[in-house]
């Protein structure tokens, strides 16, 4: 199974899986249209707190059925400008982010090649994922 979800949408995604798929587990893709907001804010996929984590599987080994794409896919466009996704308490390929010190994600600015994290942004776009205790490079 794989989630599409538009930047701009609310939407809380818990105890999930999102794995074999051609392409990425997760995709956040620009919103469209007049007057259109690209806003992470309102897209949570694991906050940090007490029963807050997102526990959803977003990406595994090759061999073990593995997105061919990213795990998790953030694409915006220039005119977001900077945003934070909430995605704390995952779990990627061998990375269990509730855990302490699991080490770091397999990132990617292309969202391309089975790997855990991918955020493709244009100039004058920053992102930050917070994946909670994985880390990135």
């Amino acid at each position: 199974m794989f989630l599409r979800i538009l930047a701009g949408s609310k939407v809380k995604v818990r105890n999930s899986v999102f794995q074999a798929n051609i392409g990425n587990g997760i995709h956040v893709y620009p919103a469209g249209g007049a007057g259109a907001t690209n806003s992470l804010a309102d897209i949570d996929l694991g906050k940090a707190g007490a029963g807050n984590a997102g526990n959803n599987v977003l990406q595994t080994v090759a061999g073990s059925d593995p997105n061919s794409g990213a795990g998790l896919c953030v694409d915006l466009p220039a005119s977001a400008g900077a945003q934070a996704l909430a995605a704390v308490g995952n779990q990627f390929a061998n990375r269990d982010c509730t855990a302490t010190d699991p080490g770091a994600l397999k990132t990617s600015t292309s969202c391309a090649g089975a790997v855990d994290l991918g955020v493709t942004q244009a100039t004058g776009t920053t992102v930050t994922v917070n994946t909670s205790t994985c880390t990135q490079p």
